[in-house]
């Protein structure tokens, strides 16, 4: 069985061949995006073909020029590598959302061996700071993107949310713009942008049901069908249903209220989840194949074990899904991409080459992905250290690794995890950061579903002192919608205790499903 798994003000760098913007998430609410066109829908043209340079006015005004529809005033250049860069919508646009990758070639290229910023700020999230001053942001980028030589960089254009950072004309080792996000407060997540993910599937096992899809609790919101997956290395996924005909009324049904039925890619498959470069073409048939034919919302990335360490598998996976978000969002289509990492993965230091990480997915899929939902479960005595502040809150001596094998602390575990995750940057734990709103909560439904699973304690306590800090996430996700249709006996920490039908549901429904 499966193994269960910001805004920063604008800092701009200025180069004479390059430009990388990095952007944060402010304070103020932003205006709904369904009011908004996507930049997909207005840059239509993508291939500038040649200009004279890569400067952002260059390149601003050859997109005008080619898409004639754009008011260029409600967006920004936010990154510019070498023959690429990024048109992205002012934070404050009242127009457009969203942001559009263009290319093109230079007509008297000139020879430069210098790194894109972009490359290096391994960070685009800053989490919560204190303030936008460039002092405060400067600190910051320090802690988390070491190694990086800030005095060959400029931060410009600090708005509420986002910074831009320049690399100087006179840098040795730098080029280009970035943006980077960061986030002054924590607004609340609308309520219908809550979410609780639940993870279904065809086969079978002790103390689960497989409920059809119209027999599922409306509290679940998205639904993951398991699993799109590769038999072997270098072979095409596969989605292998015993009955298509049923399964797609399901959807429809669920299409219906409104909810979101996405693919999951993956599952405890080890080294068979493996793809070429040159397999871009045949992996983005295989998914679309699946996606078109069950009338899908999106994928969801549950890549396991060995494939996480191959880079080369990663990046074809995120080219191929980008391009697939691209083309359904200039059709006016929403493709949602979402993930579910094994917490380990998510450490800085996973992001070694060789090492088994997600941050590759994470960085490479940005400005693309919806939410992610860790697998906050199967940690086997893995864990999280507090820092001084919250030691002191939870009462917790300091040092003490706090894991969610232990159910007394199991609500500790989920604050400090998804605190370290979203707002605040861990020196202890040195937890890649991602904006709250993007986040959700991983927690198998039961024991038998997981070890280390969710409990009515842990889940309420959790969102108590996430909430009592504003931290407000995306919802829940659970391992899995069989198992909360289960009711009867399981059998729990040696001992036997009643499980009621839909019970991990109605703790989304009492907590994370509308925050007060």
């Amino acid at each position: 069985m499966k193994k269960l798994l910001a805004c920063l003000s604008a800092i701009t760098l200025i180069v004479s061949s390059s430009t990388t913007t990095v952007s944060c998430f402010g304070g103020e609410p932003k205006p709904t995006k369904g009011d908004l066109q996507t930049l997909l829908s207005v840059i239509i043209v993508k291939d500038l073909q040649t200009i004279k340079d890569n400067q952002e006015a260059t390149i601003l005004n050859k997109v005008k020029e080619l898409n004639p529809k754009l008011q260029t005033k409600e967006v920004f250049i936010s990154q510019i590598n070498g023959e690429t860069a990024k048109v992205q919508a002012n934070a404050d646009s009242k127009v457009y959302s969203g942001a559009v990758e263009v290319s093109f070639q230079l007509a008297n290229p000139i020879p430069d061996n210098r790194s894109d910023i972009s490359s290096v700020i391994t960070s685009p999230y800053l989490g919560k700071l204190a303030n936008n001053d460039e002092t405060t942001i400067l600190s910051s980028l320090e802690q988390q993107n070491p190694g990086v030589l800030f005095d060959q960089v400029t931060l410009a254009n600090i708005t509420k949310g986002t910074v831009r950072l320049i690399a100087k004309e006179t840098s040795t080792n730098y080029k280009g713009i970035t943006t980077v996000d960061f986030r002054l407060n924590n607004p609340k997540v609308a309520q219908d942008d809550k979410k609780l993910v639940g993870y279904w599937y065809e086969w079978g096992g002790n103390y689960q049901v497989k409920p059809n899809l119209d027999e599922i609790s409306n509290s679940y919101n998205v639904i993951n069908l398991s699993f799109l997956y590769a038999k072997s290395p270098y072979s095409m996924p596969v989605f292998e249903v015993n009955n298509p005909a049923s399964l797609k009324a399901g959807i429809a049904y669920q299409h219906s209220l409104g909810h979101k039925v996405l693919i999951s890619m993956g599952g405890q498959t080890g080294a068979s989840m493996k793809f070429r470069k040159n397999q871009h073409n045949e992996l983005k048939t295989a998914i679309l194949k699946v996606i078109d034919e069950y009338d899908l919302d999106g994928l969801d990335i549950d890549w396991e074990g060995e494939c996480l360490s191959d880079r080369e598998s990663i990046q074809v996976t995120v080219d191929v899904l980008k391009e697939i978000k691209n083309e359904r969002s200039a059709q006016g289509k929403e493709f949602l991409i979402t993930m579910a990492p094994e917490f380990p993965y998510l450490r800085m230091n996973s992001n070694s080459i060789g090492s088994k990480s997600y941050i590759p997915f994470l960085i490479g899929l940005h400005d693309y992905y919806d939410w992610i939902n860790p697998q906050f479960y199967n940690g086997w005595a893995d864990g999280v250290v507090p820092e001084a502040a919250e030691a002191l809150k939870l009462n917790i001596p300091a040092g003490q690794y706090v894991t969610n094998d232990n159910e007394p602390q199991r609500a500790e575990f989920y604050y400090l995890m998804t605190k370290y995750l979203t707002t605040t940057f861990s020196n202890m734990n040195k937890l890649f950061l991602m904006s709250p709103d993007r986040f959700m909560i991983g927690a198998s439904t039961n024991e038998p579903a997981g070890r280390g699973a969710g409990t009515d304690d842990s889940i309420s306590r959790s969102h108590k002192l996430l909430s009592e800090e504003g931290i407000y996430t995306r919802g829940l996700m659970t391992w899995a919608i069989n198992f909360d249709y289960f009711e009867g006996d399981i059998f729990v920490n040696n001992k036997t205790v009643y499980f009621k039908r839909w019970t991990f549901a109605s703790w989304f429904d009492k907590t994370h499903r509308k925050e007060k």
